[in-house]
């Protein structure tokens, strides 16, 4: 198994355990950065199946559309059996009903999805609908752990 990820920053020590973690099972890090295609690229080469993880649940992040960056890396390796985009959630070709600011995530996750699709890549969407403990918490206040503490 290889992960990539990002050159550390700062010494995180929950990135930190998690990347011994990874380690111990292993797992072999390779570094590489979504602003450095031939990175993508060459991570990509050297596997079978890309699962990506990436956070994309923060309004407006757009993290999830630096996924196209992956799906071009994938097309050019020409390696890949199989794609696992960040999905996880909900099964976001049912969202065409919801409302803004929430149906940014959902649109974005359209684009990578048509994305993957245009370019023949071998895909599984893995859908678990939202988890009640996630919105219930906050009261769908994306971007809080908590429920609003204003009356």
């Amino acid at each position: 198994m290889f992960c990539k990820g990002r050159r550390q920053r700062s010494a995180s020590t929950l990135r930190s355990y998690k990347c011994s973690s990874f380690k111990k099972q292993g797992a072999h890090l390779v570094e590489g950065s979504f602003s450095d295609f031939q990175s993508l690229v060459d991570a990509v080469k050297l596997v079978d199946v890309v699962i990506c993880t990436m956070s994309g649940t923060h309004i407006r992040s757009h993290n999830i559309i630096l996924q196209l960056k992956l799906v071009e890396a994938i097309k050019e390796a020409g390696n890949v059996k199989r794609f696992l985009p960040s999905e996880f959630v909900m099964d976001v070709a049912r969202m065409g009903h919801a409302l803004e600011p929430g149906r940014v995530p959902f649109d974005d996750k359209m684009k990578v999805r048509k994305a993957i699709e245009d370019a023949n890549i071998p895909f599984t969407y893995v859908c678990g609908i939202g988890f009640a403990a996630y919105h219930a918490g906050n009261l769908c206040q994306m971007g809080t752990r908590t429920g609003s503490s204003k009356g």
